[in-house]
């Protein structure tokens, strides 16, 4: 999971709030605002990235994600610090998360998921870094609620370590990040692991 760091909101979008005055999701669908807004996050708060499975996306195959669902907390339905650009798995993310939020939740924007959260090596599995109290109980929330060890991420970042195993020089780390274009958070921990 990637921390999101939010940019201002962009000024196409509040002008759009300052003109059209709109009061619910529905309303962003003129003007081509929901696309312009998820090309906005991937590209300049995102990397290009969903943040919570970390897999690298195109604008095309990601929705606008509510982190605090606009059903249940409708006050904050258009916040820009409310939204990110997310994958469209069923399975994992927003699919698995749905309109489902608690306060144990690992909020990307406000909180820093490293804090929270580790790899499992030898599985690919994403585990809470700590054994018990708030952390704990917010990383197994978080891990469960967005599917996060579903069989296929979990396999694809436990490939990603065995083949990051035979690499020798920080150089190299970099450069997977850079050309792989995914699970970046895997690839920093086992650099860090190995180069400290």
């Amino acid at each position: 999971m990637l921390k999101v760091d939010k940019k201002s909101e962009p000024s196409f979008l509040t002008d759009f709030k300052k003109r059209n005055k709109p009061s619910a999701w529905d309303d962003y669908n003129q003007a081509d605002i929901k696309p312009k807004l998820k090309e906005f996050m991937l590209e300049n708060e995102q990397d290009g990235y969903c943040p919570y499975c970390e897999v690298y996306i195109k604008d095309d195959k990601s929705h606008i994600e509510h982190i605090r669902p606009k059903d249940i907390f409708p006050r904050v339905f258009d916040n820009h610090d409310n939204l990110m650009a997310c994958c469209m798995s069923p399975n994992t993310c927003g699919g698995s998360k749905a309109n489902k939020y608690d306060e144990n939740f690992i909020n990307p924007v406000i909180n820093n998921p490293k804090e929270y959260l580790e790899y499992d090596l030898s599985s690919g599995d994403i585990v809470p870094i700590h054994s018990e109290g708030e952390y704990y109980e917010m990383a197994i929330y978080t891990i469960d609620l967005l599917n996060l060890n579903y069989r296929k991420l979990s396999d694809a970042r436990r490939s990603l370590s065995i083949e990051l195993n035979y690499l020798y020089e920080e150089s190299d780390f970099d450069y997977y990040k850079d050309e792989l274009k995914k699970f970046p958070s895997l690839i920093d921990f086992i650099k860090e692991d190995i180069f400290g």
